[in-house]
């Protein structure tokens, strides 16, 4: 569809191009991901012959030399099987020119299959050792290979989300049985990386494929991401290289987007005059691409651009030229890109919102980061309660699965940030619960903490009706907030708090609402104590409603009983892959908490205790908001 006519892709002018906004400041900048190096362990084979790497991988964890691994990973460049030199560059915070950068692309062109299946990442700081190069022991390739397909790319919980990244990116021995599937369980990972918008991390991994056609696409991805992190050099030499050898339309182009780059109209107008020429030949066409690069020579000063065809090599020419991205270019474009897109300088503010939306419940970006760009849009964005009736019009299945579309989400929260009057201590209770009917709610109970810690700081008049409800909110976000005083809330607290063999009260379990949780405590080990359960039975007895339960997620029962045996059996990998496929991109408050509790016995039973703790606080969170903010208001 073009939009041409009616403006919407016109050249901006400047009072435009100052709204735009950048994101760069968003950029990574944590050891983590500006000096890591990708990884490939085993090093890379120089004969046939692997064995001997393979028994250096598994040395390396059995022996848990870190020293050497970090040795291993810290090297800014490393020799492969060819002799190529392979670095790491990474984009800087504040870029405003496109800097040079190091060749980094491996020139491996003979990677055995299994030594192929071995590469991975260097891990990160938070990863738990048993997760290491032995984590497909006694496991099945083609069940590895369903697993990871079937990986949620978007999940509710924050420990769930590390563990599949720490198991999709390890280096590991490959699983057992069929090596054709070998190719097939590598790119599972690509693609779960992608899906993730992991872009950076993705990038890293596809520098480590051998350079061959079966990975040509993802030597085309890397391309377009060195460009949109502005890693000129490295991108440029892989495409001239390419264009030299080859008529594909994409090498061509971004040869030509290369040329503009560094300055050098004259060769890219005549290499852009015969790529016109030959796309016609060939009933191809791309106008998006022409028009862009006549505005960037000179020989075009208008726009009008079909935002249903865009491509990443069109975003960079948009850059380049200044011009504003919207939110409509991003919408029929992959997920691969999402973390890459904080180096854009120039997207529309609807486009901010919704690719620092995306990050952050991808994990890319933190709930502060995402709080202060969104504040920085300011009130031009739709009023509360208009957002607030987009919410509640919003599609919302009954199967616990989160709804992905948070723009409105994002506007309802800014306008409740600005929001002075009387009526806003109501409208922010009544927006968490419809978040919690859009499953939405545990993601963004950080930012609904921070409105209500704002507002309860800034006034003494907040309705005593109100007031549970906002201390209630603080106490799931912050089991350690030492201000409150309501009773339910303190009693929150308090089993968010418990460990193991910490000791709750019932009459705390019920004043917090919170009886249905009991098999979530009990996995936690926590001992429950009372005065009088028979007292507690006959109490019950008077009160059949507060044995009512919530409609839950159905888990997959033979998902459940292979997943009970992966972890008797010890299979890292498959336990949390098996894990991650029953929670799936549900809320954690639309999963019963029998079978939160049979997924936490089955972590533990691998040695996962701290993140099957984790994972069972940010279900008792889930669960709190949906047992005390569900039906406010109706």
């Amino acid at each position: 569809m073009l939009f041409g006519a009616s403006g919407h892709a016109q050249t901006p002018s400047d009072e435009d191009r100052r709204k735009a906004t950048s994101l760069t400041v968003f950029a990574p900048q944590s050891a983590d991901t500006q000096n890591s190096v990708p990884s490939q362990t085993p090093d890379q084979p120089r004969s046939e012959d692997e064995v001997g790497d393979l028994i250096s991988l598994m040395s390396r964890d059995q022996d848990n030399q870190s020293a050497e691994q970090d040795n291993s990973a810290s090297g800014l460049a490393q020799r492969d099987a060819d002799g190529a030199m392979q670095t790491q560059d990474k984009p800087k915070m504040f870029a405003e020119e496109r800097e040079s950068q190091p060749l980094n692309r491996i020139g491996r062109n003979r990677v055995s299959q299994v030594g192929l299946s071995t590469i991975g990442l260097n891990a990160l700081p938070e990863q738990p050792a048993m997760i290491n190069s032995m984590l497909w022991s006694q496991t099945q390739m083609q069940d590895a290979v369903f697993l990871i397909e079937q990986a949620p790319f978007i999940s509710a919980s924050q420990t769930m989300r590390g563990l599949l990244h720490a198991v999709i990116t390890q280096p590991a021995l490959p699983p057992e049985g069929d090596e054709a599937l070998i190719e097939k369980l590598v790119s599972a990972r690509l693609d779960w990386l992608a899906g993730a918008g992991q872009s950076d991390r993705l990038s890293e991994l596809t520098r480590l494929l051998p350079d061959d056609d079966r990975w040509a696409e993802w030597r085309q991805w890397q391309v377009d991401y060195d460009l949109i992190r502005r890693a000129d050099d490295t991108a440029c030499a892989e495409a001239q290289a390419n264009a030299l050898q080859s008529l594909d339309a994409f090498w061509q182009k971004a040869n030509i987007v290369c040329l503009i780059l560094v300055g050098d109209r004259m060769k890219a107008s005549f290499a852009a005059d015969i790529l016109s020429d030959m796309l016609s030949t060939n009933a191809e066409e791309d106008d998006n691409f022409f028009m862009l690069t006549d505005l960037l020579l000179g020989r075009g000063d208008t726009l009008s651009l079909d935002l249903d065809n865009l491509n990443f090599l069109h975003l960079v020419l948009m850059d380049a030229a200044h011009e504003q991205i919207s939110r409509d270019a991003f919408e029929t474009l992959p997920a691969s890109m999402i973390q890459a897109s904080t180096s854009f300088r120039y997207l529309a503010s609807d486009a901010a919102i919704k690719t620092s939306y995306d990050s952050y419940i991808r994990g890319l970006l933190t709930a502060q980061q995402t709080q202060t760009l969104w504040r920085a849009q300011g009130a031009q964005n739709q009023p509360v309660e208009a957002a607030l009736a987009e919410i509640g019009t919003q599609l919302i299945t009954n199967d616990g699965v989160i709804s992905s579309e948070g723009l409105p989400s994002a506007y309802l929260w800014i306008g409740l940030s600005e929001r002075q009057s009387a009526d806003t201590d109501l409208l922010i209770l009544q927006s968490l619960a419809a978040e919690v009917k859009a499953r939405r709610a545990y993601g963004l109970l950080p930012f609904y903490a921070s409105l209500i810690s704002t507002r309860m700081a800034s006034t003494d008049s907040i309705a005593e009706e109100l007031s549970g409800g906002f201390e209630m909110v603080r106490a799931i976000y912050n089991p350690e907030d030492g201000e409150l005083i309501d009773s339910a809330a303190l009693s929150a607290q308090k089993l968010l708090s418990a460990g193991l063999d910490d000791t709750v009260n019932w009459r705390q379990i019920e004043a917090a609402d919170a009886a249905s949780l009991l098999p979530i405590l009990l996995a936690k080990g926590v001992k429950i104590e009372a005065e009088n359960w028979m007292a507690i039975t006959q109490d019950e007895a008077a009160d059949r409603s507060s044995q009512l339960s919530l409609p839950y997620r159905t888990l997959s029962f033979s998902a459940q009983r292979a997943l009970d045996l992966a972890s008797q059996n010890g299979q890292v990998g498959k336990t949390i892959l098996l894990a991650g496929y029953l929670i799936a991109d549900a809320d954690l408050g639309w999963i019963a908490p029998d079978d939160i509790a049979h997924i936490i016995g089955a972590l533990k039973q691998i040695g996962l205790y701290d993140e099957a703790d984790r994972l069972a606080n940010e279900a008792v969170t889930a669960h709190l908001l949906r047992l005390h903010f569900s039906h406010f208001g109706n």
